[in-house]
């Protein structure tokens, strides 16, 4: 299970924050246990890349029956705003993981594997 807590060399930023520091690739990024799960669940169904992509409403029933992609639109533009997802609007269009993304999603995978 990962702990909400953080050590004191990690930066916690929220994703609602326009400071440009958060964007840097060498910045911890503290996720929430959703935002960790929507990563796993894309590496799961293998959404990588454009052409591998998929709908936020696909990756939210997996969360439940009931939910759409709206109910986690605030977890996907925390992704999104991080670079670990990229997305398309429209008919043809849909989420992916970045290369980014696929890392730190193979990551929380082998650590949730672990625990």
């Amino acid at each position: 299970m990962v702990e909400r807590g953080h050590c004191e060399c990690e930066s916690v930023r929220s994703p609602d924050q326009t400071d440009t520091a958060a964007q840097s690739s060498d910045t911890v990024v503290h996720l929430t246990d959703r935002q960790k799960l929507l990563l796993i669940e894309l590496v799961d169904i293998e959404a990588i890349g454009f052409r591998q992509k998929t709908t936020r409403d696909a990756v939210a029933k997996r969360f439940g029956q009931s939910k759409t992609g709206d109910d986690l639109g605030r977890d996907f533009a925390a992704l999104s705003k991080y670079k670990f997802t990229d997305s398309q609007p429209g008919p043809n269009g849909g989420i992916w993981l970045t290369s980014k993304g696929k890392a730190e999603a193979k990551l929380l995978r082998d650590e949730s594997s672990q625990s």
